[in-house]
């Protein structure tokens, strides 16, 4: 195949998952039944060195009323994470992300009781996947719950280095492993997770979380070689003012399926990626709920747009969450300080 007629092929792919989107697709209807929304809007950046990583997670609490009024619902939280080893630091930072920001959900929702909470994460796709395939002889779904008895916003490390402990004696470790390490900050997220789920439970509030796109719909449709989610989505609906489309999506790795019954978001859930209005951007809702339950929740952020489809309380708290290059050079030379006199220093070589 030469590149001109590859090209060609390339083209009428996109045209065709262009076309299959649009039949899919419909506008988000706005839902007027609600009187206060609550939103944590959190962002996350993630840095390592030789044998250690950083994240730091930045977390603003909202309330939104029904006549457009916002305020802000308890401080900024800023959450610094320190982990051992430097294997995968991206799918760490987002395990560490995603539990910090479940984490500050669930405080907020012992504070106070919304219609709905919605969980913005712009600087990842919830829910962060596993990228290990290897399966150690742990008994994973045990471990996450004896880590909610310990996760807390204060005590992420507490959480992890909980999980370092037992899995390595499970597995008759003298030290903990980089791949221990790694699962330990995965089920640190799932206890985060498993407790706001409960938390949301007895309070009888939905959510749903509003994260980053991905490739998933762009692989279902055989592009995610050539294009992104949004990019995708932009094109397919560049005539259209607001269009949303929902997708079925179940994770295929083994642990998301072990942990079923726990956190059943993990292993199957309901996303719908849609456009508020002509200037909105292409976002991403996931939720775990009734398929008519998903679109209320899609209907009330429709509500709670501007004409143009924009949030402005959302981008008013994206612009506290964010977290800058200054906080990430700080919170590392805070840790160098802390181990200037140990051989481990050598860790942030």
């Amino acid at each position: 195949m030469t590149p001109a007629s590859e090209l060609a092929w390339i083209a009428r792919l996109i045209e065709e998952a262009k076309r299959r989107i649009l039949e899919a697709s419909r506008p988000p209807e706005p839902e007027g039944g609600w009187r206060t929304l609550a939103l944590i809007i959190a962002d996350s950046a993630v840095d390592w060195r030789a044998g250690a990583i950083l994240v730091l997670v930045k977390s603003v609490p909202l309330l939104l009323e029904r006549s457009g009024r916002a305020r802000r619902a308890g401080p900024v939280q800023l959450t610094a994470y320190v982990g051992l080893s430097s294997l995968r630091p991206e799918e760490r930072g987002a395990f560490t992300y995603t539990s910090a920001s479940a984490l500050a959900a669930s405080e907020l929702l012992k504070r106070v009781e919304p219609d709905a909470l919605f969980i913005y994460q712009a600087a990842a796709t919830f829910p962060p996947e596993a990228g290990v395939r290897e399966q150690l002889p742990l008994d994973i779904p045990r471990i996450c719950r004896e880590l909610r008895g310990v996760i807390s916003l204060a005590q992420l490390h507490e959480a992890a280095y909980k999980g370092m402990e037992i899995m390595s004696r499970a597995l008759r470790l003298k030290r903990p492993q980089p791949l221990i390490t790694y699962l330990s900050e995965y089920c640190a997220m799932v206890a985060a997770l498993a407790e706001l789920g409960e938390v949301a439970r007895d309070v009888g509030v939905p959510l749903a979380w509003v994260s980053r796109c991905s490739r998933r719909l762009a692989r279902s449709l055989g592009l995610d070689a050539w294009v992104t989610d949004e990019a995708l989505l932009s094109f397919a609906w560049e005539g259209v003012d607001r269009a949303a489309i929902h997708a079925l999506e179940l994770a295929d790795d083994y642990l998301a399926k072990q942990l079923a019954k726990l956190v059943p978001i993990l292993a199957a859930r309901r996303t719908w990626y849609y456009k508020l209005g002509p200037a909105g951007g292409i976002s991403r809702m996931t939720h775990s709920g009734s398929l008519s339950e998903g679109w209320y929740l899609l209907g009330m952020l429709a509500s709670a747009a501007d004409k143009h489809g924009r949030l402005r309380v959302v981008e008013r708290g994206a612009a506290l969450a964010s977290v800058r290059r200054g906080e990430l050079e700080s919170a590392w030379s805070h840790v160098q300080r802390t181990l200037s006199s140990s051989a481990l220093r050598l860790l942030l070589s």
